[in-house]
């Protein structure tokens, strides 16, 4: 206990020495530092140390520096690499460690199965560079190794190749399932030499990059844009292009929405560009062939989409034309119902829902179903009906989504379940009150 006491005031005596020492180049307050010495002093003649606070204050991460990954402006040279540090080491450690070389700005570390890495940006390349005289510094009996942040050769190289890739690239949509790359090579080989074909197949959805030898050889298959194949039509956009965006870019005042009434699977975009082009001249013209929309097309003047619907009602080379004005903004009018029980018919849903509004039509499947509204205050007024019970079963409601039902309709075709229902697929929901 007298040792223990013996380490304490010896540890105090250096605590207070180091008050004295900042107090005493302090020039501004002279008498305070006389004041506060003194004070010091008959605090050790008078009073016993204690041992509560003293080394037990766990050390803090200055405000300015910044955790996680380096942001990709910062300059190489502003960056040092640090490999072997401890296990279990924190970013307070690395800190203390390396912020005698200058100013921080980002510490990104990481732990693996036996030691540390820590990527870490100085605020300017001097720093770095002194920071590297850390290299072989004994941390808690491991030796580290600090070296200036590089892009390995081939992770350049790989990054130059995907750029140049992409130029020479183009994106493949509305590919049927099951098309191959034997089948894209041959439709795009009277473009040009083949590089490389990648089909993806994302939550029941196909699509695919052809990438050619050369870049002229991308605007050959630009061309081929609405053409058919596999039974599908498929759309050919360049890779480069933000493809998620394609329908944001429609002016809703030059565009029609052709309906697809005849459930057309596939049509050749020459053949409806050979009806509509005599109404004017064509911007754009994307063939989706969708349960509900054959095609966007959007014209260059508002004169051209006037005459366009001329033709509205019209059955024009085994086509009918039904068309409607392009509005992005459209409210929506569906739901999606899980959590249906077995015995529960479109009948009792229309029934259950009617309260909400007018019910255009119920669509029911597999313990799920959709309802569509007739107008979007039906929509709306049927989330009251949220979590009310229809034959013993709590009812779940959602917006409906077309991409949800693809992704639901894929995972039971692998027969996958999902995570929080019970084995007989019956969400075990408790009835609460309105």
């Amino acid at each position: 206990m007298k040792q223990k006491n013996n380490k304490l005031i010896k540890k105090t005596a250096k605590v207070n020495d180091k008050k004295e020492e900042e107090l005493l180049h302090n020039e501004e307050s002279v008498n305070e530092e006389e004041s506060d010495s003194s004070s010091v002093s008959d605090d050790e003649d008078n009073e016993e140390p204690t041992e509560c606070p003293i080394g037990k204050d766990e050390p803090t991460i200055p405000s300015k520096v910044n955790i996680g990954t380096v942001a990709e402006d910062v300059p190489l040279d502003c960056i040092v690499h640090v490999n072997k540090l401890p296990k279990k080491t924190k970013v307070i450690d690395v800190v203390e460690i390396f912020a005698e070389y200058g100013p921080i700005d980002t510490v990104h570390l990481q732990e693996g199965p036996a030691d540390c890495t820590a990527n870490i940006a100085f605020k300017n390349s001097k720093s770095a560079t002194a920071a590297l005289s850390a290299d072989k510094k004994n941390v808690k009996g491991c030796n580290i190794v600090v070296t200036k942040k590089q892009i390995s050769k081939k992770g350049k190289k790989q990054k130059d190749t995907a750029n140049v890739g992409r130029e020479r690239s183009v994106y493949v949509k509305f590919l049927k399932r099951g098309t191959t790359e034997d089948q894209l090579k041959e439709h795009f080989s009277s473009c040009g030499d083949i590089e490389e074909v990648r089909v993806v197949l994302k939550n029941s959805v196909t699509y695919a990059f052809v990438t050619f030898t050369e870049k002229e050889m991308v605007q050959k298959a630009l061309k081929l844009h609405n053409s058919i194949l596999n039974g599908s039509t498929i759309g050919v956009l360049e890779s480069s292009t933000d493809n998620n965006s394609q329908g944001n870019k429609r002016d809703p005042n030059l565009t029609i929405v052709l309906k697809n009434t005849q459930n057309l699977e596939s049509i050749e975009g020459e053949k409806l560009e050979s009806i509509f082009a005599k109404c004017g001249e064509i911007e754009s013209m994307d063939v989706v062939c969708r349960k509900t929309t054959l095609a966007f097309i959007t014209f260059k003047d508002e004169t051209a989409v006037k005459k366009a619907f001329k033709l509205n009602g019209k059955q024009i080379k085994e086509i009918s034309i039904d068309m409607e004005a392009y509005n992005p903004d459209k409210p929506k009018t569906s739901i999606f119902v899980s959590n249906v029980a077995k015995d529960v018919t479109e009948e009792d849903l229309k029934s259950h829902f009617s309260v909400s509004g007018d019910i255009s039509a119920v669509i029911l499947k597999n313990g799920f179903a959709v309802i569509h509204f007739k107008d979007s205050d039906g929509y709306c007024k049927s989330f009251l009906l949220n979590e009310t019970i229809l034959k013993g079963q709590m009812l779940f409601l959602e917006p409906h989504s077309f991409r949800k039902k693809a992704i639901l309709k894929s995972k039971s075709h692998k027969g996958t379940k999902r995570p929080s229902q019970q084995h007989n697929g019956v969400f075990g929901g408790k009835r609460i009150k309105a």
